[in-house]
């Protein structure tokens, strides 16, 4: 997560986490059923979701930047998209 001003990655209280890695880098990241993982932005963590958030600034823009590391075949011939993240409720 990079702040939408100065384009460099935003500090935030939780020990600069301003990113979510998959284990081993991150253990303990809920996964849903099909294998996919929600990430939440936000001031405060959703219950029991702890180590599927980061940390947001009020006030302060924010973008995210993917990375897909070791990417597959769905990924080149574009049959998985990555879908657009929206407000939860």
């Amino acid at each position: 997560m990079y702040d939408g001003k100065t384009q460099l990655l935003i500090d935030n209280p939780i020990n600069n986490r301003y990113l979510i890695n998959s284990p081993p880098m991150l253990p303990g990241l809920k996964k849903n059923a099909d294998g996919s993982i929600d990430v939440f932005f936000a001031p405060n963590a959703p219950a029991s979701m702890e180590k599927n958030w980061i940390q947001t600034v009020p006030g302060k823009g924010f973008f995210v930047w993917f990375r897909a590391y070791h990417p597959t075949e769905p990924f080149f011939d574009k049959s998985w998209q990555l879908p657009d993240i929206v407000k939860a409720n």
